[in-house]
């Protein structure tokens, strides 16, 4: 599957920018958990946004898990 457009997640209003794009799909990482994840499907059909979240799964991350990467770049 191809990606259209991919967007980084806001740090003030992580609602706000999904809302102004209203997506159809919402790919979050395998480690994407929480408040801001759990009920994001729900606070965005509030906002009259319909939109599939999936769960991406981990890709390799015996060599690509950010704390190993984060092990290996230099400070």
């Amino acid at each position: 599957t191809l990606v259209d457009e991919a967007v980084l997640g806001a740090e003030n209003d992580y609602i706000g920018h999904i809302v102004a794009i209203a997506p159809d799909i919402i790919a979050l990482g395998y480690d994407q958990k929480g408040a801001y994840t759990d009920r994001l499907e729900e606070l965005l059909r509030e906002k009259g946004v319909s939109v599939r979240i999936e769960h991406l799964k981990p890709h390799r991350s015996d060599v690509y898990k950010t704390s190993l990467l984060r092990d290996t770049m230099p400070e």
